[in-house]
């Protein structure tokens, strides 16, 4: 993710909230970078394989999205509607 803001462009990365920000290294990353982060309701739904039809339906983990020049506030919350994914 360093290499996304040394780039300085915008950009979006869906990763994992579990320790996100735990090591030092990452840390000191985002505490000297600008960036956003959208927090979702739900937890997404990732593909096991680029085979398979339909999305895991219950990760065993929280997502967000990071964002750097891209998102209207620092912090920004949004639903997920999962209806037509079951």
């Amino acid at each position: 993710m360093q290499r996304l803001f040394e780039l300085e462009i915008p950009f979006a990365m869906l990763v994992g909230v579990v320790g996100l920000f735990e090591s030092q290294k990452r840390f000191d990353m985002f505490k000297n970078n600008t960036f956003e982060i959208m927090y979702l309701n739900k937890r997404v739904s990732y593909f096991k394989d680029y085979n398979d039809l339909k999305p895991a339906l219950n990760p065993p983990f929280s997502s967000v999205y990071i964002t750097s020049n891209i998102l209207p506030n620092r912090i920004v919350f949004e639903e997920i509607d999962k209806k037509d994914l079951v």
